[in-house]
């Protein structure tokens, strides 16, 4: 039963370090006035309560942890979906954030600028890297973590019970 506890606290450590780049890019869009972080809120809460119940139920033993298993993943693919092609709300998100950012002045690292980079251009692909690590991310972390709690979870028997 190691196994499964083990992923559901590697799953806990991966929407802590989500939910940090979420405030990050939260704080940034909010400080310049802009409300689309709302809508995204919104539209993360379920996919983040399903992942924290079924992580908790998992660590606490108890088989809805496991039954969970087909909404966390079916959110998780939706919401990668919608944040990888950056449709709304996340879309109109990502865009505040680039207008926000460039508004609070941003600093390009130095190699960065020694690459010719540009504040717009760096700002741009801080929001490529979030739709597409962040998907990644995201996926990966919910199917290895599906993977380590399934192969685990007690099966049914199949058929009649056996008499001795």
């Amino acid at each position: 039963m190691i196994v499964p506890r083990v992923g559901a606290l590697v799953l806990l450590v991966g929407l802590g370090f989500g939910l940090a780049n979420f405030i990050q890019l939260v704080y940034v869009v909010a400080a310049e006035g802009y409300t689309s972080w709302l809508a995204v809120l919104g539209f993360l809460a379920p996919l983040g309560t399903a992942a924290v119940a079924s992580a908790v139920l998992v660590l606490r033993r108890r088989t809805l942890g496991v039954r969970l298993l087909p909404l966390l993943v079916g959110l998780t693919v939706v919401t990668a979906a919608i944040t990888f092609f950056a449709w709304p709300p996340v879309g109109r998100f990502l865009d505040d954030y680039e207008r926000a950012a460039l508004a609070r002045g941003v600093t390009v690292p130095q190699y960065r600028q020694e690459q010719g980079w540009s504040e717009e251009r760096y700002v741009e692909q801080r929001t490529k890297d979030v739709r597409s690590q962040g998907v990644v991310g995201a996926v990966f972390g919910v199917v290895f973590y599906a993977v380590l709690v399934r192969a685990r979870a007690p099966r049914r028997a199949s058929g009649p019970p056996r008499t001795t």
